[in-house]
């Protein structure tokens, strides 16, 4: 027997408990989730995905407590059980970005880099949103297809304009990852002309030797690009 298989045998239990026990022994619902709630809380995501399986099991159509118990197995080890949760998720609730978010971790954990790659550039294409780049931006690096990160990161900061600090410091902490300097420092710079008083950025730039004043900020290479005739 897998262990997949031994994870799943709480929630069959339940399941047949559930057409053997009289009504009266059964824990109300939402006793059920807020014990799951508070496991999560002590970090005791066993306990966690066995409540939220239960409640599951009991309402198969509750798309929110699905997530939890994703996040719960993605917790205890368990990506691909994971999957299965937040698939039927997403299928609910296709536009919400914690469960793609959630998803995407599952399969990238599971190995299906793939899948992860297929539905969030889909994400992306479909919405034309500089998030959504962003995100296929973020597990492509995680992933380690960094060439792929890059594209989808630029294009992230090319829909955003370059309005945005999160985009920029996004580029920044990706090349910093790469060990390129040059192009990290040039990003921070661009974060600093968007928000001088970023905590995060001046410490980034003085860790690179660099004194974060009101003039070393760059204007971001996509607001430029659009002022260009």
């Amino acid at each position: 027997m897998t262990r997949s298989t031994l994870r799943l045998l709480p929630l069959l239990a339940t399941a047949l408990l559930l057409g053997a026990c009289a009504g009266d022994s059964q824990r109300g619902l939402h006793m059920v989730e807020a014990s799951g709630d508070r496991a999560v809380q002590d970090k005791n995501f066993e306990l966690a995905s066995s409540e939220y399986g239960e409640v599951v099991a009991r309402r198969p159509g509750r798309w929110d407590t699905r997530v939890k118990l994703g996040e719960a197995l993605i917790n205890t080890g368990e990506p691909a059980l994971a999957r299965e949760q937040l698939e039927v998720a997403y299928t609910m609730r296709p536009t919400n970005a914690r469960v793609l978010d959630l998803l995407a971790t599952a399969m990238l954990d599971s190995g299906d880099t793939n899948a992860m790659t297929r539905e969030l550039r889909f994400a992306a294409e479909e919405s034309g949103k500089a998030a959504d780049w962003y995100r296929l931006g973020v597990f492509l690096a995680r992933a380690g297809d960094d060439d792929a990160a890059e594209i989808a990161l630029l294009t992230a900061a090319r829909l955003d304009g370059g309005r945005r600090i999160a985009f920029q410091k996004g580029l920044a902490k990706f090349y910093t990852s790469l060990g390129d300097q040059k192009k990290a420092l040039q990003r921070y710079r661009m974060a600093l002309f968007l928000d001088p008083d970023d905590a995060d950025v001046q410490l980034a730039l003085r860790s690179m030797g660099h004194v974060p004043g009101p003039t070393f900020g760059l204007v971001p290479r996509e607001q430029a690009s659009a002022l260009t005739p």
